[in-house]
Protein backbone atom coordinates (compact mmCIF):
# COMPACT_ATOMS: atom_id res chain seq x y z
CA UNK A 1 0.00 0.00 0.00
CA UNK A 2 2.70 2.58 0.95
CA UNK A 3 4.40 1.76 -2.85
CA UNK A 4 0.96 2.84 -3.83
CA UNK A 5 0.37 6.28 -2.21
CA UNK A 6 4.30 7.12 -3.28
CA UNK A 7 3.30 6.67 -6.85
CA UNK A 8 0.46 8.60 -7.08
CA UNK A 9 2.17 10.75 -4.94
CA UNK A 10 4.94 11.20 -8.03
CA UNK A 11 2.62 11.31 -10.56
CA UNK A 12 0.19 13.98 -9.23
CA UNK A 13 3.31 15.97 -8.72
CA UNK A 14 4.58 15.22 -11.82
CA UNK A 15 0.94 16.75 -13.12
CA UNK A 16 1.27 19.54 -10.74
CA UNK A 17 4.17 21.11 -12.81
CA UNK A 18 3.61 19.59 -16.23
CA UNK A 19 -0.11 21.61 -15.52
CA UNK A 20 2.33 24.94 -14.04
CA UNK A 21 4.79 24.74 -17.01
CA UNK A 22 2.63 24.53 -19.98
CA UNK A 23 -0.45 27.23 -18.56
CA UNK A 24 -0.50 30.47 -19.93
CA UNK A 25 -2.43 33.34 -18.40
CA UNK A 26 -3.38 36.21 -21.23
CA UNK A 27 -0.55 37.28 -22.72
CA UNK A 28 1.77 39.59 -21.12
CA UNK A 29 3.20 41.37 -24.02
CA UNK A 30 -0.78 42.53 -25.42
CA UNK A 31 -0.75 44.90 -28.12
CA UNK A 32 -1.05 48.29 -27.28
CA UNK A 33 -4.16 49.67 -28.52
CA UNK A 34 -2.11 51.68 -31.33
CA UNK A 35 0.27 51.42 -34.02
CA UNK A 36 3.40 52.40 -34.97
CA UNK A 37 4.87 53.30 -37.97
CA UNK A 38 8.88 54.49 -38.14
CA UNK A 39 10.47 56.14 -41.26
CA UNK A 40 14.32 56.32 -41.41
CA UNK A 41 16.15 58.91 -43.01
CA UNK A 42 20.15 59.32 -43.63
CA UNK A 43 21.50 62.80 -44.85
CA UNK A 44 23.38 63.60 -47.92
CA UNK A 45 22.31 66.77 -49.54
CA UNK A 46 18.96 65.97 -48.71
CA UNK A 47 17.37 63.56 -46.38
CA UNK A 48 17.09 60.45 -48.45
CA UNK A 49 14.62 57.90 -46.97
CA UNK A 50 16.70 54.77 -46.10
CA UNK A 51 14.06 52.41 -44.47
CA UNK A 52 11.03 51.94 -42.64
CA UNK A 53 9.07 50.01 -39.97
CA UNK A 54 5.84 49.54 -39.40
CA UNK A 55 4.23 47.54 -36.13
CA UNK A 56 0.34 47.53 -37.17
CA UNK A 57 -2.54 46.67 -34.69
CA UNK A 58 -2.95 43.20 -34.55
CA UNK A 59 1.24 43.10 -33.42
CA UNK A 60 2.44 42.44 -36.79
CA UNK A 61 6.03 43.90 -37.79
CA UNK A 62 6.59 44.71 -41.22
CA UNK A 63 9.77 46.57 -43.11
CA UNK A 64 12.07 47.25 -45.43
CA UNK A 65 15.21 49.28 -46.47
CA UNK A 66 17.98 50.36 -43.35
CA UNK A 67 17.51 51.34 -39.72
CA UNK A 68 20.97 52.58 -39.85
CA UNK A 69 19.74 56.47 -40.46
CA UNK A 70 20.73 59.74 -38.44
CA UNK A 71 16.66 60.71 -38.53
CA UNK A 72 14.06 58.26 -37.15
CA UNK A 73 10.35 59.89 -37.30
CA UNK A 74 7.50 57.75 -35.65
CA UNK A 75 3.88 58.24 -36.35
CA UNK A 76 1.26 56.73 -33.63
CA UNK A 77 -2.09 56.32 -35.08
CA UNK A 78 -5.00 55.12 -33.88
CA UNK A 79 -6.41 51.56 -34.42
CA UNK A 80 -9.85 51.87 -34.42
CA UNK A 81 -9.49 55.14 -36.83
CA UNK A 82 -6.32 54.59 -38.41
CA UNK A 83 -5.56 58.50 -38.19
CA UNK A 84 -2.08 59.81 -36.81
CA UNK A 85 -1.82 61.54 -33.69
CA UNK A 86 0.83 61.64 -32.50
CA UNK A 87 4.74 62.53 -34.24
CA UNK A 88 8.11 61.72 -33.16
CA UNK A 89 11.56 62.67 -34.34
CA UNK A 90 14.40 61.58 -33.20
CA UNK A 91 18.45 61.95 -34.47
CA UNK A 92 21.57 60.37 -33.60
CA UNK A 93 25.39 61.63 -34.72
CA UNK A 94 26.34 58.41 -36.09
CA UNK A 95 24.79 55.33 -37.33
CA UNK A 96 24.77 52.87 -33.73
CA UNK A 97 24.35 55.47 -31.55
CA UNK A 98 21.45 55.65 -29.31
CA UNK A 99 18.50 57.26 -30.50
CA UNK A 100 17.78 60.85 -29.22
CA UNK A 101 13.99 62.35 -28.90
CA UNK A 102 14.58 65.70 -30.95
CA UNK A 103 11.54 68.86 -30.40
CA UNK A 104 11.10 68.73 -34.26
CA UNK A 105 11.52 67.83 -37.63
CA UNK A 106 14.59 70.15 -38.21
CA UNK A 107 16.44 69.79 -34.74
CA UNK A 108 19.31 67.69 -34.38
CA UNK A 109 21.18 66.33 -31.19
CA UNK A 110 23.39 69.28 -29.94
CA UNK A 111 27.07 67.31 -29.05
CA UNK A 112 27.47 66.47 -32.97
Amino acid sequence: MRKYSRILFRSLAALVILAAVSYSPAQVGACPPFGRFDTYYDYGWTLNQIGWHDRDCGCGSYSGGSFNGLWKVSDFYDCDYQEVYNTEYWGRCNPGDGWTLMSGPTDYPNWC
